[in-house]
């Protein structure tokens, strides 16, 4: 008896449809028509691994933006469980974005400035900031970018429990792309972070695309 390869097919919606095959020894995945297959084909992947005992990586063909390199995240969160969610809306698209975890306002600072041990530091892309830090707060980081040609050019999405009117204002004052509240629950902090994402990968980036 023929021994079939590996292959499955899962049809989501009438936007949605899932391939997923094996070739060699990883699995190759193509969705059509829809940027979630992302999300869908993360969910796949514990269930493949576990079917076939191994899996070395996941690749999706879904249409993206040509990009000189990755897209640079710099997170600043000195909040470690809410730390741990960005981590998982990020890293599930290792392949997209290079990221940066920074704790307190005082690194945060080094980093975007090339400064101490992060003198060879890259200018971020995407910059998610909370606004109640260590050292540094937000508005004050948000200030200093501001007195800088470049980096006064990198969005920012303040992520953060307050949503006093007088911070919002003072956010998108100091040049503040988006604000966004954090969730209650863990899902929904992690939803909304993974959409966010998916927005910003769409985005083109001064000279990132070619």
């Amino acid at each position: 008896m023929e021994n079939k390869p590996f292959e499955l097919e899962t049809r989501i919606s009438e936007q949605i449809t899932v391939k997923t095959v094996k070739e060699k020894n990883c699995y190759v995945s193509y969705g059509y028509q829809h940027w979630q297959t992302e999300e869908i084909l993360g969910v796949y992947q514990d269930e493949l691994s576990a079917r076939e005992g191994h899996l070395r990586w996941v690749k999706h063909n879904w249409a993206k933006l040509e990009r000189k390199r990755q897209l640079r995240l710099l997170v600043a969160e000195d909040n470690p469980d809410d730390l741990k969610i960005a981590k998982k809306a990020f890293q599930r698209a290792p392949a997209t974005w290079e990221t940066v975890w920074i704790e307190d306002g005082q690194q945060a600072l080094d980093f975007l400035f090339k400064q101490g041990k992060y003198s060879e530091a890259w200018t971020p892309d995407l910059i998610i900031l909370n606004l109640n830090m260590p050292k540094w707060s937000g508005h004050e980081i948000l200030a200093k970018m501001k007195e800088d040609g470049i980096l006064r050019q990198i969005p920012v999405v303040i992520w953060t429990v307050s949503q006093r009117e007088e911070d919002i204002r003072r956010a998108y004052e100091l040049g503040a792309s988006a604000y966004l509240a954090k969730a209650r629950s863990t899902k929904e902090a992690i939803e909304d972070l993974m959409a966010l994402r998916r927005f910003f990968e769409r985005v083109c980036f001064l000279g990132n695309v070619g």
